[in-house]
């Protein structure tokens, strides 16, 4: 029985369980649990974790997830054998970082499971992707269209920009932000612009930018939509005696049969001669109307 105290005994005196460790970044604590940040893209994350009085000297490892961290120790012994471990670990952070948790494993023989001390990084992504949608067939002259942009994986949201060719749009569109399971936002934004026979073949641009591009000088993302656009005319043919007079010729079967109306005829008598006029109704893309007819 003596013994066996004995060995007890021995074996407090040799072993002692390490302080539950301490996260430290730039020289100041932070709790565990807390959040660090916010950092952007690209940004080096600096922590150090401590831990003391344990024998023998415990080891100290970092991880994100399952995968253990490169990291350097410092050991100090102290007089009644017990030990201070210091490990530093340095990370280049990215998008696989958003909401990552940084955690500080300390364990030694006197303990049976790891001391976990842990972060989480708060880190600001620029947006991933653009996308324009509108309409996919030529709309008319004079109608309105519906242009649609949605920007992701921004952190902060990303912010909309419409541009008719060079000029900015002055009609406000429709906003809406989507908060996404891995924490960055979906910016949604619809415009209404009426259009009119000078766009067709326009181009309508949307740029999406956040803070995080415009603190590096990077451009927005952009992506843009061409239009084609409908116009509508009436011609006018002129007959003498079932003669057409009209310059330059227009045969009406040339068109595509789609885009014409059937005319009216108005029979009349002009200086003693039998005139008839045919009014058609055409809608082509908007173009000059000799370059149709002719």
């Amino acid at each position: 029985m003596q013994f066996v105290l004995l060995i007890l005994h021995l074996i407090r005196f040799l072993t002692a369980p390490p302080s539950v460790p301490s996260i430290e970044k730039d020289g100041k604590m932070s709790l565990n649990g807390s959040i660090v940040g916010p950092f952007y893209e690209k940004a080096v994350l600096n922590l150090e974790c401590e831990t003391f009085g344990g024998k023998p000297s415990p080891e100290v490892s970092w991880f994100k997830g399952e995968e253990e961290l490169d990291s350097e120790s410092h050991v100090r012994v102290e007089k009644n054998g017990a030990s201070t471990v210091t490990s530093t670990v340095k990370m280049t952070l990215d998008r696989d970082d958003l909401g990552a948790k940084i955690e500080c494993h300390v364990d030694n023989e006197a303990i049976d499971d790891a001391l976990v001390s842990w972060v989480e990084v708060d880190l600001h992504v620029g947006p991933s992707s653009l996308e324009v949608d509108g309409p996919d067939e030529p709309v008319i002259a004079g109608d309105f269209v519906t242009l649609t942009c949605t920007i992701q994986g921004a952190k902060p949201a990303a912010n909309a920009s419409w541009f008719n060719r060079s000029d900015a749009l002055t009609v406000l569109p429709q906003t809406e932000i989507e908060l996404e399971p891995d924490g960055t936002f979906t910016t949604v934004s619809v415009v209404e612009v009426p259009v009119s026979r000078h766009d067709h073949q326009g181009t309508y641009f949307c740029k999406g930018s956040n803070s995080v591009l415009q603190s590096k000088g990077e451009a927005p993302l952009l992506k843009s939509l061409d239009i084609q656009v409908l116009c509508e005319y009436l011609i006018q043919i002129i007959y003498l005696n079932s003669v057409c007079l009209s310059q330059p010729s227009f045969n009406p079967e040339l068109l595509q049969p789609t885009t014409l109306q059937p005319g009216t005829q108005h029979g009349a008598r002009l200086n003693r001669h039998n005139y008839s006029t045919v009014y058609y109704h055409l809608v082509k893309l908007c173009t000059t109307i000799f370059e149709i007819i002719s």
